[in-house]
């Protein structure tokens, strides 16, 4: 590395970008592992399970959507009641297809430096709920997925099956599955 040249932006603001198109491209529902512990996150709370929590990012179950280089913000309805989301893109740890689990996933420990973009987060965020807050959303309501401490890391091998119960307490089997690929985790 030439410490002349300087530090290049992370790659993982274009990568979803890419994926979620992809996704799109090939009529599947694109959701996003978000880490709800990190600072910046604004989701409702009530829906996250161990820290995580996946969001429906269809264009069918969100409006005005956006994927900008610092954050991902739309939206969304959660038992009919309209959301502002905020996900600043180092809390996204993963984008896949609902239904076949394609897609791919990100280090944990990968960490943008955004401070000077994060002290200006609380006034844009208030703003930004101030105006939601005034316009109707008409978007279907995401599905959030129940995901457990086991399969909310990275290294899943693939997405939960919907036939699993919440009410199970055994460990997801980790066999591999023709039709569910493993996520990519890009460092």
């Amino acid at each position: 590395m030439n410490p002349a040249l300087p530090p290049m932006s992370s790659n993982r603001p274009y990568l979803l970008r890419a994926m979620f198109e992809w996704l799109v491209d090939n009529a599947t529902v694109p959701q996003i592992l978000v880490d709800a512990t990190m600072a910046g996150v604004k989701v409702p709370m009530q829906f996250v399970h161990d820290g995580r929590i996946v969001l429906n990012i269809s264009p069918s179950a969100v409006t005005h959507f956006s994927i900008e280089n610092t954050h991902i913000e739309f939206n969304a309805r959660f038992s009919g009641k309209p959301h502002f989301l905020y996900i600043p893109i180092r809390a996204v740890l993963a984008i896949f297809a609902r239904d076949s689990g394609q897609g791919m996933a990100f280090s944990e420990d990968e960490h943008i430096e955004q401070d000077s973009q994060e002290d200006h987060f609380d006034e844009v965020l208030e703003t930004k709920i101030k105006t939601t807050s005034k316009t109707k959303s008409h978007s279907a309501k995401p599905a959030p997925k129940k995901v457990s401490k086991k399969e909310s890391k990275v290294e899943l091998s693939s997405v939960p099956d919907k036939k699993q119960s919440s009410d199970e307490k055994s460990p997801p089997k980790k066999t591999k599955s023709k039709n569910k690929p493993q996520l990519t985790i890009v460092k």
